[in-house]
Formats: C-alpha cells, structure tokens, sequence
C-alpha cells in the first residue's frame, strides 16, 4: 500500500501539472472530472499491485483529498463509481485515468500527453442521435440580470455569474446533471432522472443562499424550471416543444423558487420525500394549451407562506360566496279580505263623504 501511494503521488504532480497549462482554476465540474481520472489511475494501480478493494477505494479517497476534495464528497464519489460508469462522458474520464496510469507504470511515453484534449472534451457537451428515453431538461436564470449589471459593474456581475456556474454545475455533478450550455443568464441542463433533476435544483438553491449570506453585495437571485419529454436531439443541443416548455416554466417562477411541469412532477416517487405545492393550470407564452405548473417546497419558511396564502384565499372565497347567497323573500303583504257587514260600512262613508263635499262647492 506504501508502495502505491508513491506512485499514485507522483503521477498526480504531474496531472496537475499538465492540467494547469490548460485549466489553471478548477472549478466544482473540472475538479469532479479530475477526480474521476485519478479514480479511473488508482483503480489501475490496484489491479497492478494487487490491492484489496478496500485499500484502493482508500487510495482514490486520499488522492482525490490531496486536490481539495471534501472527505464526504470523495467517499460519495467513490459509492457511485459504478453507476458513473454507465455515464459515457464520466465513463470516458475513468478510462483516461486508467490508460494514463498504465503508461505512467510501463513508461510507455509521455502519459499526460493527451490531458488537454480530454479536458476539452469534458467541457463540450456531448452529442446524441436519439433520445432513448424522456428527458428533463431544466433551465435556472439570474433574476434581474440585466439590471445588476448596470447598478454594479460588469467587474461585479461578472463575479456573479462566475459563483452562479460554479454552483449549479457542482450540483449537477452531484446530481448526474449534464451541462448542454450556458444561456447567458443561466444554465441549460439535462438529466435522466426527474428526481435527480430536482435534487440538483434544491441543492443549487440552498448554495445560492448561502453565498447571499456571506456574500450580500453580490446577491444571486435564482430562478429555476423544469420540463420532462423526449426533445429532438442535433449537434449536442435539445430542441422541440419539451425544452420551450422548460424554458417557459422558469420564466414563470420567482426568485428563489423551483418550478417544474405536471410531467416532471408525475414522475417524482412519494418515497423521494419532497414536496410540492400546485400552481394550477397557469398560460405560458406561445404555448396554446395551459399547463399545471407545481412549485418545489425546498424550504419550511415558502411551505408556510403557500398555506397561509391558500388559507387566505379560502376564506375570502367563504366571504363572497355569503355575500351573493340569495336572500330570503320579504312576507308577503297582501290585503286583508274585509267581511260583507266591514264592506258596506265602508261604501255607506264612502257616500256620504262624497255628499258632503258636494255640497261644499
């Protein structure tokens, strides 16, 4: 084991070495693509010194840490290495690692020659033929963009827009998100998983206030919105009705809030644990039929705020609905049928009135 990590140290001096001549910052998505390379070397190394599964998971800990990896995150990482090989953009970088470490062991050439073209592959989105199965595409957008240029500089926003890549594409690493582009104002994104999708959408949230916290003069307001279906698929974008129904979704929630589809929301299990509130069917522009849009309760505080909202709204609809409630029929006042005997009274006074009054003129 002592022996594996000398090797595993110096082939990952000269890794970094050849990475920052084309990548001098690592950002959250370089990084976990640097992490799966060295996974794919240690696992390679192991096979060569025969270690146990054991001492080569703690060997990927150990390097990935060296280059600033939380402990949690290696450990989580190395749980889903299995699953990530399934992924051919992250199957592609464990493979990298692998044939880099092999020659770096046999001393077959430079094993870092080919490190500048894998990381620019990293960052290009791959391309697909067909959609095999639906897809969730989601869209976030820096609430008020054009605006916060303006009142802070473009030195300022810019820093911005740099936290805002930062954090959503560690969340989709973290999510098995995959980055198809940047809109300008946001990130195009794409996941298989609906629930993944959300997850990553909670977890950008989350980071986003926490930087607001720390950061208050460089607030990040985020909206975000999904859509779920089978987008057509040319020169590594989605087009179609699936991705301008997404982009309609986020234009439709507020800041700080999460928006997704009755179609994404269908395919979200009960077991997942999250909640939503229902929107109702709300119209979205160039769209001809309305769409039930849900929002994601991702925190106690909006969950509250939705029931008293709603509360509010039922009352007031107790209120109306009393207000033109049908009143009830006023007594009829019809005159009283007088007896023969009240009758002829009545007509004698009648006559003599009439008498006297003549008489008068």
């Amino acid at each position: 084991m002592s022996q594996a990590r000398l090797v595993i140290m110096k082939f990952l001096g000269g890794a970094v070495n050849a990475i920052k001549m084309t990548h001098p910052q690592l950002d959250a998505y370089n990084k976990f693509g640097v992490n799966l390379y060295m996974a794919g070397a240690c696992e390679l190394l192991g096979e060569h010194k025969k270690i146990s599964p054991e001492q080569r998971n703690m060997l990927i800990q150990e390097t990935v840490e060296v280059i600033g990896t939380r402990p949690e995150q290696a450990r989580h990482m190395i749980s889903r290495l299995d699953g990530y090989r399934k992924e051919g953009r992250y199957r592609q970088m464990i493979n990298a690692g692998r044939v880099a470490m092999d020659r770096h062991i046999h001393g077959s050439g430079d094993p870092f020659m080919a490190i500048g073209g894998i990381m620019k592959d990293w960052n290009t989105p791959q391309s697909q033929q067909v959609a095999a199965t639906s897809v969730t595409i989601l869209f976030t957008d820096m609430v008020g963009s054009t605006d916060m240029t303006q009142t802070i500089g473009d030195s300022a926003a810019q820093d911005i827009i740099r936290a805002h890549n930062f954090i959503v594409r560690a969340a989709l690493s973290h999510h098995n998100g995959k980055e198809v582009k940047h809109t300008g104002d946001g990130i195009m994104a794409s996941f298989d998983s609906p629930t993944d999708a959300v997850g990553a959408a909670i977890e950008i949230q989350q980071r986003a206030r926490e930087h607001n916290v720390k950061w208050p003069k460089l607030s990040l307001g985020l909206r975000i919105g999904m859509n779920t279906g089978e987008p057509i698929i040319e020169e590594n974008d989605y087009f179609g009705t699936t991705v301008q129904i997404a982009a309609r979704v986020c234009a439709a929630a507020g800041a700080d809030q999460i928006w997704l589809s009755a179609d994404t929301r269908a395919l979200i299990p009960p077991a997942s644990g999250m909640r939503f509130h229902s929107h109702g069917a709300q119209r979205l522009k160039g769209v001809k039929a309305p769409h039930e849009l849900f929002e994601v309760l991702w925190t106690e505080e909006r969950a509250q705020e939705l029931d008293r909202l709603k509360l509010r709204r039922e009352e007031m609809g107790q209120q109306k609905t009393a207000q033109v409630a049908p009143r009830p029929a006023a007594p009829s006042v019809l005159p009283t049928p007088y007896s023969p005997e009240e009758t002829a009274r009545a007509r004698e006074a009648a006559r003599q009135h009439l008498q006297h009054d003549g008489g008068k003129r």
